[in-house]
């Protein structure tokens, strides 16, 4: 098990967000990641990272996300919204630097979110930098979601596929 869950109890981290899948690839730690997670005591939620890529349209990133969560057992009990994250990826995608690459990468994420909103029955969160939200446009109708963008104070693990958030307790 690579989460080590007795150093997140003693710490006053709350919650995290499990990498669940990239484009159409599950995450092969995912489903330890979360349970150890929630064996923790954490409030557990799974993001998945868009891919750019014309191999990978948006239905069959959503249908690779949903089943991922499901045969993780993630969807048993309470879950945090899940997260779409929204990056630039130059070094396995294609580029996203012109008008139409842009409006093709949005509506990629539109119906991404449209298709696991649904099959989740609740809004997600966008996980993305203001310098690359800013640069697809700040897409008109994405406001409707919490937009989660890297800040000062907080933590991020070192390993990629674990994001934890350092949120101190209200005691």
């Amino acid at each position: 098990m690579l989460f080590r869950s007795a150093r997140v109890a003693q710490s006053d981290i709350r919650f995290c967000f499990c990498r669940a899948t990239y484009g159409v690839r599950e995450d092969r730690l995912f489903a330890d990641h979360f349970q150890s997670a929630r064996a923790a005591g954490l409030l557990t939620g799974a993001y998945h990272f868009l891919r750019y890529n014309t191999r990978m349209g948006a239905a069959a990133q959503a249908e690779a996300f949903l089943d991922t969560l499901s045969d993780a057992g993630a969807l048993i009990g309470p879950m945090l919204p899940p997260v779409l994250d929204m990056e630039g990826n130059s070094r396995f995608d294609e580029s996203i630097d012109t008008a139409a690459e842009r409006r093709e990468y949005v509506a990629l994420a539109r119906k991404w979110l449209e298709i696991v909103e649904e099959g989740l029955g609740r809004s997600a969160i966008i996980y993305s930098t203001r310098t690359f939200f800013n640069q697809i446009g700040n897409p008109p109708g994405f406001a409707i979601r919490p937009l989660w963008s890297a800040i000062n104070g907080s933590i991020r693990s070192r390993r990629r596929d674990l994001s934890v958030v350092n949120v101190p307790s209200s005691s």
